[in-house]
Protein backbone atom coordinates (compact mmCIF):
# COMPACT_ATOMS: atom_id res chain seq x y z
CA UNK A 1 0.00 0.00 0.00
CA UNK A 2 2.82 2.27 0.97
CA UNK A 3 4.21 1.79 -3.26
CA UNK A 4 0.65 3.14 -3.93
CA UNK A 5 1.26 5.93 -1.71
CA UNK A 6 -1.67 4.59 0.43
CA UNK A 7 -0.29 5.03 3.76
CA UNK A 8 -4.05 4.54 5.60
CA UNK A 9 -4.17 1.57 4.22
CA UNK A 10 -1.16 0.05 4.90
CA UNK A 11 -1.35 0.95 8.60
CA UNK A 12 -4.60 -0.85 8.44
CA UNK A 13 -2.81 -4.03 7.14
CA UNK A 14 -0.16 -3.02 9.76
CA UNK A 15 -2.65 -3.58 12.56
CA UNK A 16 -3.78 -6.44 11.28
CA UNK A 17 -0.76 -8.06 11.20
CA UNK A 18 0.20 -7.07 14.63
CA UNK A 19 -2.97 -8.43 15.54
CA UNK A 20 -1.95 -11.60 14.47
CA UNK A 21 1.45 -11.63 15.55
CA UNK A 22 0.59 -10.45 18.90
CA UNK A 23 0.62 -13.88 20.98
CA UNK A 24 4.01 -14.83 19.43
CA UNK A 25 5.59 -11.39 20.33
CA UNK A 26 4.41 -11.42 23.98
CA UNK A 27 5.98 -15.24 24.19
CA UNK A 28 8.81 -13.42 23.30
CA UNK A 29 8.71 -10.70 25.56
CA UNK A 30 7.65 -8.22 23.05
CA UNK A 31 4.92 -5.70 22.72
CA UNK A 32 3.56 -5.90 19.36
CA UNK A 33 2.99 -2.49 17.65
CA UNK A 34 1.96 -1.38 14.30
CA UNK A 35 3.06 2.33 13.93
CA UNK A 36 7.02 0.72 15.85
CA UNK A 37 7.75 -1.38 12.41
CA UNK A 38 9.87 0.53 10.02
CA UNK A 39 7.56 0.42 7.92
CA UNK A 40 4.78 1.82 10.37
CA UNK A 41 7.33 4.92 10.38
CA UNK A 42 7.19 5.43 6.65
CA UNK A 43 3.41 5.44 6.49
CA UNK A 44 3.85 7.88 9.23
CA UNK A 45 5.96 10.19 7.54
CA UNK A 46 3.51 9.79 4.56
CA UNK A 47 0.75 10.59 6.52
CA UNK A 48 2.40 13.97 7.67
CA UNK A 49 2.49 14.75 3.87
CA UNK A 50 -1.36 14.58 2.68
CA UNK A 51 -1.21 16.90 0.03
CA UNK A 52 1.99 15.79 -1.50
CA UNK A 53 0.85 11.71 -1.13
CA UNK A 54 -2.23 12.84 -2.93
CA UNK A 55 -0.56 14.55 -5.81
CA UNK A 56 1.77 11.56 -5.80
CA UNK A 57 -1.50 9.36 -6.10
CA UNK A 58 -2.72 11.50 -8.68
CA UNK A 59 0.89 10.79 -10.83
CA UNK A 60 0.01 7.27 -10.62
CA UNK A 61 -2.29 7.51 -13.01
CA UNK A 62 -0.44 9.28 -15.75
CA UNK A 63 1.24 7.13 -18.79
CA UNK A 64 4.56 6.23 -17.85
CA UNK A 65 6.68 8.90 -19.53
CA UNK A 66 4.15 11.92 -18.02
CA UNK A 67 4.35 10.19 -14.63
CA UNK A 68 8.40 10.09 -14.53
CA UNK A 69 8.32 13.88 -14.96
CA UNK A 70 5.85 14.66 -12.91
CA UNK A 71 6.89 12.35 -9.99
CA UNK A 72 10.79 14.45 -11.36
CA UNK A 73 9.15 17.60 -10.69
CA UNK A 74 7.89 16.69 -7.34
CA UNK A 75 11.19 14.79 -6.03
CA UNK A 76 12.82 18.06 -7.11
CA UNK A 77 10.16 20.37 -5.26
CA UNK A 78 10.09 18.01 -1.88
CA UNK A 79 13.68 17.21 -1.63
CA UNK A 80 13.22 16.44 2.33
CA UNK A 81 10.29 13.96 1.96
CA UNK A 82 11.20 10.28 1.12
CA UNK A 83 7.72 9.82 -0.87
CA UNK A 84 8.13 11.06 -3.91
CA UNK A 85 11.65 9.74 -4.39
CA UNK A 86 10.37 6.34 -3.80
CA UNK A 87 8.13 6.67 -5.80
CA UNK A 88 10.38 7.88 -8.49
CA UNK A 89 13.12 4.92 -8.15
CA UNK A 90 9.65 2.52 -8.62
CA UNK A 91 8.47 4.40 -11.82
CA UNK A 92 12.39 4.14 -13.07
CA UNK A 93 12.36 0.09 -12.49
CA UNK A 94 8.40 0.20 -14.39
CA UNK A 95 9.93 2.23 -17.49
CA UNK A 96 13.01 0.22 -16.98
CA UNK A 97 15.60 3.25 -17.02
CA UNK A 98 17.04 0.70 -13.90
CA UNK A 99 17.71 -2.27 -16.09
CA UNK A 100 20.97 -3.63 -16.10
CA UNK A 101 23.07 -2.57 -19.82
CA UNK A 102 25.06 -4.83 -21.52
CA UNK A 103 27.99 -5.59 -19.61
CA UNK A 104 31.66 -4.45 -21.72
CA UNK A 105 33.92 -6.55 -20.77
CA UNK A 106 36.88 -4.22 -21.80
CA UNK A 107 36.07 -1.67 -19.17
CA UNK A 108 36.91 -2.47 -15.63
CA UNK A 109 34.68 -0.95 -12.81
CA UNK A 110 36.14 2.62 -11.34
CA UNK A 111 35.04 1.40 -7.88
CA UNK A 112 38.43 0.50 -6.07
CA UNK A 113 38.74 -3.07 -4.93
CA UNK A 114 38.24 -2.40 -1.27
CA UNK A 115 35.80 -4.19 1.22
CA UNK A 116 34.84 -2.33 4.69
CA UNK A 117 33.04 -3.58 7.34
CA UNK A 118 32.10 -1.97 10.90
CA UNK A 119 31.22 -3.81 14.01
CA UNK A 120 31.50 -1.64 17.01
CA UNK A 121 33.49 -3.78 19.34
CA UNK A 122 37.07 -5.25 18.40
CA UNK A 123 35.62 -9.05 18.15
CA UNK A 124 32.48 -10.37 16.74
CA UNK A 125 30.35 -12.85 18.16
CA UNK A 126 31.15 -16.07 16.59
CA UNK A 127 27.79 -16.23 14.29
CA UNK A 128 28.63 -13.07 12.79
CA UNK A 129 32.50 -13.30 12.38
CA UNK A 130 32.04 -16.68 9.80
CA UNK A 131 29.37 -14.15 7.94
CA UNK A 132 32.09 -11.37 7.90
CA UNK A 133 35.06 -14.08 7.02
CA UNK A 134 33.12 -14.80 3.88
CA UNK A 135 33.77 -11.71 2.03
CA UNK A 136 37.51 -12.11 2.25
CA UNK A 137 37.37 -15.36 1.30
CA UNK A 138 35.23 -14.93 -1.88
CA UNK A 139 37.38 -11.70 -2.85
CA UNK A 140 40.81 -12.62 -2.20
CA UNK A 141 42.17 -9.50 -4.94
CA UNK A 142 40.31 -7.15 -2.68
CA UNK A 143 41.74 -5.57 0.20
CA UNK A 144 39.22 -5.90 3.27
CA UNK A 145 39.18 -4.29 6.25
CA UNK A 146 36.96 -4.52 9.45
CA UNK A 147 36.59 -1.28 12.03
CA UNK A 148 35.47 -1.22 15.58
CA UNK A 149 34.06 1.91 16.83
CA UNK A 150 37.47 2.93 18.20
CA UNK A 151 39.34 2.07 14.44
CA UNK A 152 36.35 4.18 13.02
CA UNK A 153 36.46 7.01 15.37
CA UNK A 154 40.14 7.50 14.43
CA UNK A 155 39.56 6.98 10.93
CA UNK A 156 37.34 10.03 10.98
CA UNK A 157 39.24 11.64 12.96
CA UNK A 158 41.58 11.09 10.44
CA UNK A 159 40.07 12.27 7.40
CA UNK A 160 37.26 13.97 8.11
CA UNK A 161 36.19 17.63 9.67
CA UNK A 162 35.52 17.55 13.28
CA UNK A 163 31.74 17.49 12.92
CA UNK A 164 31.70 13.64 11.72
CA UNK A 165 33.59 12.14 14.35
CA UNK A 166 31.09 14.14 16.77
CA UNK A 167 28.16 13.00 15.20
CA UNK A 168 29.39 9.53 15.02
CA UNK A 169 30.18 9.73 19.43
CA UNK A 170 26.74 11.32 19.61
CA UNK A 171 24.99 8.47 17.60
CA UNK A 172 23.13 6.63 20.11
CA UNK A 173 22.79 3.15 18.72
CA UNK A 174 25.57 1.08 16.99
CA UNK A 175 23.93 1.00 13.45
CA UNK A 176 23.55 5.10 14.15
CA UNK A 177 27.60 5.13 13.95
CA UNK A 178 27.66 2.01 11.66
CA UNK A 179 25.34 4.57 8.63
CA UNK A 180 27.55 7.16 9.35
CA UNK A 181 31.49 5.50 9.17
CA UNK A 182 29.63 3.53 5.62
CA UNK A 183 29.15 7.14 3.91
CA UNK A 184 32.44 8.74 5.52
CA UNK A 185 34.38 5.82 4.26
CA UNK A 186 33.05 5.61 1.05
CA UNK A 187 33.24 8.73 0.92
CA UNK A 188 37.20 8.98 1.34
CA UNK A 189 38.62 6.43 -0.11
CA UNK A 190 35.50 4.27 -2.11
CA UNK A 191 35.07 0.81 -2.32
CA UNK A 192 32.49 -1.60 -1.19
CA UNK A 193 30.98 -1.72 2.11
CA UNK A 194 29.00 -4.31 3.64
CA UNK A 195 26.66 -4.93 6.55
CA UNK A 196 27.99 -7.54 9.32
CA UNK A 197 24.88 -9.65 8.87
CA UNK A 198 25.51 -10.77 4.87
CA UNK A 199 27.26 -13.32 3.47
CA UNK A 200 29.22 -13.10 0.58
CA UNK A 201 28.34 -16.28 -1.68
CA UNK A 202 29.83 -15.11 -4.85
CA UNK A 203 32.99 -12.90 -5.95
CA UNK A 204 31.91 -8.97 -6.28
CA UNK A 205 32.94 -8.68 -9.31
CA UNK A 206 29.69 -9.85 -10.29
CA UNK A 207 28.11 -6.71 -8.31
CA UNK A 208 30.68 -4.18 -9.72
CA UNK A 209 29.53 -3.08 -13.36
CA UNK A 210 31.77 -1.95 -15.38
CA UNK A 211 31.60 2.33 -16.02
CA UNK A 212 29.40 2.38 -12.65
CA UNK A 213 30.44 4.76 -10.38
CA UNK A 214 27.30 3.85 -7.81
CA UNK A 215 26.22 0.61 -7.58
CA UNK A 216 23.28 -0.17 -5.23
CA UNK A 217 20.44 -2.36 -5.37
CA UNK A 218 16.43 -1.60 -4.33
CA UNK A 219 15.07 -3.53 -1.94
CA UNK A 220 11.56 -4.63 -1.18
CA UNK A 221 10.12 -0.68 -0.29
CA UNK A 222 11.94 0.13 -3.59
CA UNK A 223 14.54 2.31 -1.59
CA UNK A 224 18.36 2.29 -2.29
CA UNK A 225 19.17 -0.68 0.15
CA UNK A 226 22.38 0.96 2.11
CA UNK A 227 23.77 -2.77 3.18
CA UNK A 228 25.46 -3.30 0.13
CA UNK A 229 27.07 -0.06 -1.03
CA UNK A 230 29.74 0.57 -3.21
CA UNK A 231 30.86 4.12 -4.70
CA UNK A 232 33.62 5.80 -5.90
CA UNK A 233 35.72 8.25 -3.63
CA UNK A 234 34.03 11.44 -3.70
CA UNK A 235 30.88 10.64 -5.50
CA UNK A 236 28.26 13.08 -4.79
CA UNK A 237 25.12 10.91 -3.41
CA UNK A 238 27.21 9.63 -1.15
CA UNK A 239 29.06 12.76 -0.27
CA UNK A 240 25.15 14.58 0.03
CA UNK A 241 23.97 11.74 2.58
CA UNK A 242 26.87 12.04 4.69
CA UNK A 243 26.70 15.64 5.08
CA UNK A 244 22.58 15.83 5.78
CA UNK A 245 23.45 12.51 8.31
CA UNK A 246 26.02 14.61 10.06
CA UNK A 247 23.78 17.42 10.31
CA UNK A 248 20.62 15.91 11.07
CA UNK A 249 22.86 13.89 14.02
CA UNK A 250 25.02 16.58 15.20
CA UNK A 251 21.13 18.88 15.69
CA UNK A 252 20.13 16.25 17.73
CA UNK A 253 17.26 14.85 15.71
CA UNK A 254 15.86 11.92 16.91
CA UNK A 255 13.82 10.65 14.11
CA UNK A 256 13.70 6.52 12.62
CA UNK A 257 17.19 5.48 11.54
CA UNK A 258 16.15 4.02 8.44
CA UNK A 259 14.45 7.11 7.48
CA UNK A 260 17.36 10.04 8.91
CA UNK A 261 20.67 8.11 8.00
CA UNK A 262 19.86 4.78 6.45
CA UNK A 263 17.88 3.74 2.94
CA UNK A 264 15.43 6.44 3.17
CA UNK A 265 18.20 9.29 3.04
CA UNK A 266 20.22 7.52 0.58
CA UNK A 267 17.54 7.06 -1.75
CA UNK A 268 16.12 10.75 -1.12
CA UNK A 269 20.13 11.91 -2.19
CA UNK A 270 20.07 9.48 -4.83
CA UNK A 271 17.18 10.99 -6.39
CA UNK A 272 17.79 14.76 -5.90
CA UNK A 273 21.14 13.86 -8.06
CA UNK A 274 19.03 12.19 -10.86
CA UNK A 275 16.64 15.15 -10.82
CA UNK A 276 18.76 18.45 -10.42
CA UNK A 277 18.96 20.11 -13.58
CA UNK A 278 17.35 19.88 -16.86
CA UNK A 279 19.82 16.45 -17.69
CA UNK A 280 17.03 13.70 -18.36
CA UNK A 281 16.57 10.81 -16.28
CA UNK A 282 18.25 8.28 -18.57
CA UNK A 283 21.23 10.43 -19.21
CA UNK A 284 21.81 11.29 -15.04
CA UNK A 285 21.29 7.72 -14.72
CA UNK A 286 24.79 7.51 -16.48
CA UNK A 287 27.21 5.75 -14.25
CA UNK A 288 24.50 4.54 -11.91
CA UNK A 289 24.39 0.71 -11.30
CA UNK A 290 20.65 0.02 -9.31
CA UNK A 291 20.63 -3.99 -8.84
CA UNK A 292 17.45 -5.75 -8.15
CA UNK A 293 16.99 -8.02 -5.79
CA UNK A 294 17.53 -11.12 -7.35
CA UNK A 295 21.02 -9.59 -9.12
CA UNK A 296 21.90 -8.83 -5.51
CA UNK A 297 21.28 -12.33 -3.95
CA UNK A 298 23.15 -14.11 -6.70
CA UNK A 299 26.45 -12.57 -4.68
CA UNK A 300 25.15 -11.72 -1.61
CA UNK A 301 22.84 -13.51 0.79
CA UNK A 302 21.56 -10.53 2.79
CA UNK A 303 19.96 -10.37 6.47
CA UNK A 304 21.05 -13.31 7.96
CA UNK A 305 20.35 -14.72 11.07
CA UNK A 306 22.14 -14.52 14.29
CA UNK A 307 22.13 -14.33 18.04
CA UNK A 308 21.57 -10.62 18.52
CA UNK A 309 18.66 -10.24 16.60
CA UNK A 310 16.37 -12.25 18.84
CA UNK A 311 17.60 -10.03 21.73
CA UNK A 312 16.65 -6.12 22.35
CA UNK A 313 20.12 -5.70 20.68
CA UNK A 314 18.66 -5.19 17.35
CA UNK A 315 18.23 -1.99 15.75
CA UNK A 316 14.51 -2.44 15.24
CA UNK A 317 13.82 -3.05 18.94
CA UNK A 318 11.93 0.61 19.98
CA UNK A 319 14.50 2.47 22.50
CA UNK A 320 12.54 2.09 25.62
CA UNK A 321 12.43 -1.44 24.84
CA UNK A 322 16.57 -1.73 24.68
CA UNK A 323 16.77 0.38 28.13
CA UNK A 324 14.55 -2.04 30.28
CA UNK A 325 15.30 -5.06 28.16
CA UNK A 326 17.31 -7.83 30.39
CA UNK A 327 19.23 -10.49 28.37
CA UNK A 328 19.58 -13.95 29.69
CA UNK A 329 23.45 -15.13 30.38
CA UNK A 330 23.64 -17.53 27.68
CA UNK A 331 22.68 -14.97 24.78
CA UNK A 332 24.78 -12.44 26.43
CA UNK A 333 28.18 -14.69 26.34
CA UNK A 334 27.77 -15.14 23.08
CA UNK A 335 27.10 -11.81 22.00
CA UNK A 336 30.48 -11.22 24.40
CA UNK A 337 28.30 -8.58 26.95
CA UNK A 338 29.92 -8.57 30.03
CA UNK A 339 28.03 -5.69 31.75
CA UNK A 340 23.88 -5.29 31.13
CA UNK A 341 23.12 -2.17 29.19
CA UNK A 342 23.04 0.93 31.69
CA UNK A 343 19.70 2.68 31.37
CA UNK A 344 20.12 5.56 28.54
CA UNK A 345 23.62 3.67 26.92
CA UNK A 346 23.68 2.35 23.29
CA UNK A 347 23.17 -1.28 22.61
CA UNK A 348 25.95 -2.68 22.08
CA UNK A 349 26.70 -4.90 18.91
CA UNK A 350 25.24 -3.81 15.56
CA UNK A 351 26.80 -3.86 12.63
CA UNK A 352 24.50 -2.21 10.45
CA UNK A 353 21.09 -0.58 10.25
CA UNK A 354 18.73 -2.61 7.90
CA UNK A 355 19.33 -6.65 9.09
CA UNK A 356 22.09 -5.75 11.09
Amino acid sequence: MLLLNDPEAALGHLRDRARLAAPAQRLRGRVPRARGSVLGRIAEEYLLEADLVSELRAAQALPLPERLQRLAALARAAPEHTAPAIALLLALRQGGLLDRPPDRAYAPSPIPPRIVQFWDRPEPPPDLRDLMDSWAACNPDFVYRRYDAAGALAFLEAHHPPEVARAFRRADHPAHKADIFRLAVLATEGGLYADADDRCIAPIAGLLRPLARFVGYQDIRAAVGNNILAAVSGHPVIVAALGEAVEATNRGDRGDLWLATGPGLLSRCLVAHLVRGDTPLEAALAGFAILTGAELRAIVAPYCAAAYKATPLHWQVPRRGRNRATIDDATRALLGLEDPPSPGAGAPGIGGPEGG
